[in-house]
């Protein structure tokens, strides 16, 4: 997931080498103009690394704990920007995108695709329509159409 905030809030969420805290959520979530009702309970976000390239921070995420608040921040943010996506082992996949001039998508699809108009591929490139290409270059194995065929989650 690769994420553009103030600089405050980035350097909260590089802070983490293995989770990204309760406290840079709730900076997340307020800089993006959302009510941090983000509760420590909730716990930490577990991470697999972190890094920068310039404004961005990419965060290389692990586990489900990220859907709610990647939807959260694609339907309701403002003033941040976030390109991700989040494939489990059950085959549900969703694609996340807020870009710097507000346009939003959030694609979703579960196990086998249902019509062409509706297939992992397409919903990935329309997502990807949406990428800047410095993010693309950040992560290609991510921000890529995937081959059905090569599926290993």
């Amino acid at each position: 997931m690769v994420i553009c905030a103030p600089a405050e809030v980035a350097e909260l969420l590089k802070r983490g080498r293995d989770e990204v805290s309760v406290e840079a959520v709730k900076a997340l979530l307020e800089a993006g103009g959302l009510e941090p009702d983000y509760e420590p309970a909730d716990g930490n976000r577990s991470l697999e690394g972190v890094s920068t390239n310039g404004a961005y921070v990419v965060l290389q995420i692990f586990g489900d704990d990220w859907k709610d608040l990647a939807k959260d921040l694609v339907r309701e943010a403002v003033g941040l920007e976030l390109y991700g996506a989040i494939h489990d082992e059950f085959f549900e996949f969703e694609f996340y995108a807020l870009t710097a001039d507000g346009q939003r998508y959030l694609g979703w699809m579960e196990g086998d695709e249902t019509s062409p108009e509706d297939s992992r591929e397409a919903l990935e490139r329309k997502w990807l329509s949406l990428v800047p290409p410095e993010v693309v270059a950040m992560d290609t194995d991510t921000f890529c159409v995937s081959d059905p065929e090569d599926d290993e989650i």
